[in-house]
């Protein structure tokens, strides 16, 4: 065979192997790259299909809930049941010396806050301060929390009597402000 076929062979099959080379770096790789970009894409817009499919199923539970709490007529029990903000309130005061003495405290000072109305409803408040021991302080926080209307407590402040505490017969000292809600009449 002539040296000189024998380079253009040479040649041929190195022209090809670059033509090879050109089609899988120059397409095949940019394809690949494409299709992962895209399965990637593809699999966070799924993630976030199954979220917002797991929101709607969460709001539509909350919405049955509250149908259910509509027609049960237990929304009532969350508010004052109360003609007048005075009323309620002085009813209120009563219903929270009630549940600090029969924890065991000692309710010491009452003061009515005032009264906010941001929208169908009044907020309702009192500033309490009492003393007890940890455990009638669990108690009378238990009982807020699990009693109707819903009161919420802000402004939490409890301390020791003294530094000698152990031995006292209720020594902490307790300030909250303890808000419950009044329906306006529409």
């Amino acid at each position: 065979m002539p040296a000189r076929s024998l380079i253009a062979r040479f040649a041929a099959i190195g022209l090809l192997a670059a033509i090879i080379l050109i089609g899988v770096f120059g397409v095949a790789a940019p394809l690949q790259t494409a299709y992962s970009d895209t399965a990637r894409r593809i699999s966070v817009l799924y993630q976030d299909l199954a979220n917002q499919e797991a929101t709607l199923r969460g709001t539509e539970a909350r919405r049955r809930s509250l149908d259910k709490l509509k027609k049960a007529g237990t929304i009532r029990d969350l508010t004052l049941p109360a003609s007048s903000a005075g009323i309620a309130a002085a009813g209120m005061q009563e219903r929270l010396a009630r549940i600090v003495e029969t924890a065991g405290g000692r309710l010491t000072t009452v003061q009515v806050l005032e009264t906010a109305s941001p929208g169908p409803v009044s907020r309702i408040g009192l500033r309490l301060q009492f003393t007890a021991d940890t455990t009638q302080l669990r108690d009378i926080l238990r009982s807020l929390e699990y009693s109707r209307p819903v009161t919420i407590l802000d402004n939490v402040f409890i301390h020791s009597n003294s530094a000698r505490a152990v031995g006292v017969e209720r020594p902490l000292v307790v300030r909250l402000d303890v808000y419950a809600f009044l329906r306006r009449a529409l």
